[in-house]
């Protein structure tokens, strides 16, 4: 097997494996290290309660042993923080160091917590990630409820996020109504700010009909339900049935040439009119 073979299948593989894989409960993300939280402070997160391979202690203690240098006294506490809605990928331990690898000196701590959110369901988007995957999107439909994270963002992080998320072209950050949401059995509703990336094209339509996320336990959408790779075979089908499929897949990555046929072909039968 040749390199190149061996990495187009590498990147096959990513784009199938979309929304990733993450821990069903809250955790701290701190650095690439993924911190099963005990008990979140919200008046202070520095006294969070996290579990790691040390033992059980206080997010402000582990930051110190980590930074000694006192960058952890730099970093930026929950009264700085967005709350952001993490219904795809964006709560996915290996997304998140692709979008914070560090090396500006200042420690990535994002808190990522468990969530429900009422009367919206986690859909595809009709559109492409530039690594190839067909995204998720939220369609507001009365009575459903998924099971999803949210992430709590500094500034930094947040205007870091947006780039990432190709704010304006992709996606734009809307605000959402924070009675629906609930953190760890926690009714968020006492005035919480609570942001949501919605893909500016939509939900992918399939026979007129959005169609869910099969990896996001979520109840009473009414959609047909679909893996990744199983959706991708069907944009598979619908825009180039003559490709062998991993061809395609890989073809649908920023910058090759398949990309724009597929796009195409995602705008004429799988948007809304």
């Amino acid at each position: 097997m040749s390199p190149v073979t061996s990495d187009r299948q590498k990147a096959v593989r990513f784009a199938l494996a979309y929304p990733f894989e993450k821990p069903q409960g809250s955790f701290v993300w701190a650095d690439g290290r993924v911190l099963p939280l005990d008990t979140l402070d919200l008046g202070n997160l520095g006294d969070t309660r996290i579990r790691s391979a040390a033992g059980d202690g206080v997010l402000g203690d582990l930051l110190t042993a980590l930074y000694p240098d006192e960058r952890a006294g730099r970093e930026e506490w929950l009264e700085e923080r967005v709350i952001v809605l993490a219904h795809g990928s964006n709560s996915a331990p290996e997304r998140l160091l692709q979008k914070f690898p560090g090396g500006d000196g200042l420690p990535e701590i994002v808190p990522v917590l468990k969530a429900r959110i009422d009367d919206w369901a986690v859909v595809y988007a009709a559109a492409l990630s530039g690594y190839a995957s067909i995204p998720a999107t939220l369609e507001p439909i009365d009575g459903a409820s998924a099971e999803v994270h949210v992430t709590l963002l500094t500034r930094r992080q947040l205007e870091i996020m947006n780039a990432t998320e190709d704010l304006g072209v992709e996606y734009n950050l809307h605000r959402i109504d924070s009675s629906l949401l609930y953190l760890q059995d926690l009714h968020a509703s006492s005035g919480l700010e609570v942001d949501a990336y919605i893909s500016c094209h939509g939900a992918m339509r399939v026979e007129e009909s959005p169609v869910a996320l099969a990896a996001v336990p979520q109840s009473g959408h009414g959609f047909r339900a679909l893996t990744q790779p199983d959706m991708q075979k069907r944009l598979h089908d619908m825009a180039a049935p003559e490709l062998p499929f991993e061809d395609f897949v890989a073809g649908n990555i920023k910058g090759e040439t398949g990309r724009a046929r597929t796009l195409e072909a995602i705008a004429r039968h799988c948007r809304r009119a």
